[in-house]
C-alpha cells in the first residue's frame, strides 16, 4: 500500500510541474531505469519497479544537477529525476528521437551520456523551474509527503 501511495504522489507532482495529468504505466517494467516516453499524446513517465534504488550512474546525474545547480543539493534524488524526466517532456519538440538514439549508442560512459542535448536540455529546464522560488517550494512539500508516508 505504501508504495502504491508514493507512486500516485509521484503522478501528482509529475503532474503539477507539467501542468497536465501524467500516466504512470501499472506495469513497471523499466528495469531500475526512469524515463519519460516522448512517443504518447500524453507524459507516461516509466518508473522503476524499486523506486528508491540508487546507483553509480543516479550519484553522477546528481553530481551533475547540483554542480550546475547549487540549490538542488537541498533537494532528495527521487525529486531531482521527476524534475530532469519532466524536462523531457517540456523540451521534446527540440530533439529528433532517431538522433538521440544514435547519440545513446555512441557514449562510453553516464558523463558523456549527461551531454547528450537531449539529456542536458531536460536537466537544464529542470534547474529552471527549481530555481522559481514559488517551485522550490512545491519541491519541499512533494517531499515532506513523499518521506512521512
Amino acid at each position: 500500500m505504501a508504495n502504491r501511495n508514493k507512486v500516485a504522489m509521484i503522478r501528482e507532482f509529475a503532474s503539477m510541474v507539467i501542468g497536465e495529468k501524467v500516466v504512470i504505466p501499472k506495469e513497471r517494467n523499466c528495469d531500475n531505469n526512469w524515463y519519460m516516453n516522448l512517443n504518447s499524446a500524453c507524459p507516461r513517465l516509466c518508473i522503476p519497479k524499486n523506486i528508491d534504488s540508487f546507483d553509480d550512474e543516479d550519484i553522477i546525474f546528481r553530481n551533475d544537477f547540483v554542480a550546475r545547480c547549487p540549490v538542488a543539493n537541498m533537494i532528495s534524488d527521487i525529486s531531482l529525476t521527476i524534475l530532469h524526466e519532466c524536462g523531457h517532456w517540456m523540451t521534446k519538440e527540440y530533439f529528433d528521437a532517431e538522433e538521440y538514439v544514435q547519440e545513446c549508442e555512441e557514449v562510453e560512459s553516464m558523463e558523456e551520456y549527461l551531454l547528450i542535448p537531449c539529456e542536458f536540455q531536460a536537466t537544464a529546464w529542470a534547474i529552471a523551474w527549481l530555481n522559481i522560488e514559488e517551485n522550490f517550494g512545491k519541491v519541499i512539500q512533494f517531499e515532506k509527503l513523499y518521506f512521512n508516508n
